[in-house]
């Protein structure tokens, strides 16, 4: 089995609920595709909740462990920090996606505030270079 279709499997898994374990009929996927989806929203989603200083602070403490071990292990110039960049992005984006599979719903002002962390910490790391 190839990522690809493990990638479709889980996907198809996260939007309906329901695990695939069969390719769909084209005719139904071809509708599916055709409708336009939304993801739910969190309803009274602050952007000064508890919440968003948890979430900066591990964006920010993501990026810069994830720059120093990409330091280890031997990247060097800008690819530390696209490295560590993409591991804090996917990991805030992997928590809103277990939010919306819990029903919880996405919040963008969450994904906002990892980008800001995210952002900082390039800022720090930047500028000790």
């Amino acid at each position: 089995m190839n990522a690809f279709w493990l990638a479709l499997q889980l996907s198809c898994e996260l939007a309906t609920g329901v695990p695939r374990c069969t390719p769909p009929d084209p005719a139904t996927a071809a509708s599916a595709i055709a409708r336009p989806h939304t993801l739910p929203q969190q309803a009274a989603d602050e952007w000064f909740g508890p919440d968003k200083l948890q979430h900066f602070t591990l964006s920010w403490g993501i990026t810069t462990f994830a720059f120093a071990g990409a330091q280890l292990a031997g990247a060097e110039g800008d690819a530390r920090i696209r490295i560590a960049a993409s591991l804090a992005f996917l990991a805030g984006l992997t928590k809103e996606l277990v939010d919306v599979h819990r029903g919880q719903g996405l919040s963008l002002k969450d994904l906002v505030v990892d980008a800001l962390g995210i952002a900082t910490a390039w800022a720090i790391l930047n500028s000790a270079r």
